[in-house]
């Protein structure tokens, strides 16, 4: 039959992951993965402690720029951004 699947057996969970990066021009300065649940996304605490692993491993002449996201307008982002020596611009 030509509508069988060529891998009929196919595993699915309820684990997904989801990836936060930045770079600068020429590469990826850092990331982290979080394993979250089906429906679940990552939050501005989970942002929030990206944001605080990354911002003591760059210079303080950075200028990180972010989208509008919302979950870069929390409650534990913004904290994270008000002790920030780098200038932040989303």
């Amino acid at each position: 039959n030509d509508t069988e699947l060529e891998n009929p057996t196919q595993t699915v969970t309820d684990k997904r992951y989801s990836l936060i990066a930045a770079m600068n021009f020429n590469r990826v300065v850092h990331y982290q993965v979080f394993e979250t649940t089906s429906g679940e996304n990552v939050d501005d605490s989970k942002f929030a402690s990206f944001m605080k692993v990354l911002i003591k491993s760059l210079p303080k002449w950075v200028v990180i720029i972010l989208d509008n996201a919302s979950i870069h307008h929390g409650p534990a982002s913004k904290k994270v951004f008000q002790e920030c020596p780098n200038f932040v611009l989303y």
